[in-house]
């Protein structure tokens, strides 16, 4: 909502156990949860050239912000949880690695997809 995501308990509970603010763009793309990392979840958007990466633990700070050269509308981890899958605005698709580069991420394989991402095709 407006940028915003909130984590709540379904199992009871009249406030949300975290409040993240995730993108300044007002626009989420996408979340999606680590398969490995119970409290860490990753969220994009269309508007800004970043995947951002949160933990529920500790909502006020990105765990880690991996920068693209543009928006992306999809993200979801692998199933080890050690790589992110994208889809941008400039009609590719990346795989990145979430480890081993002092720098933090890195694209690992970068596949145009042959037209524009989130558009419907008929």
């Amino acid at each position: 909502h407006r940028g915003t995501v909130y984590v709540w308990d379904l199992r009871g509970g009249r406030k949300p156990l975290a409040t993240v603010l995730a993108h300044v763009s007002n626009k989420i793309g996408a979340l999606d949860w680590n398969p490995v990392v119970q409290d860490e979840f990753a969220t994009c958007s269309p508007s800004e050239n970043e995947v951002k990466r949160w933990s529920v633990e500790s909502p006020l700070a990105e765990k880690n912000i991996v920068q693209c050269s543009s928006g992306a509308s999809w993200v979801r981890y692998s199933p080890q949880g050690n790589c992110l899958v994208t889809a941008h605005a400039d009609s590719k698709v990346r795989v990145t690695s979430l480890a081993g580069s002092p720098a933090g991420a890195e694209i690992l394989v970068e596949i145009p997809s042959g037209g524009p991402v989130g558009k419907r095709i008929d």
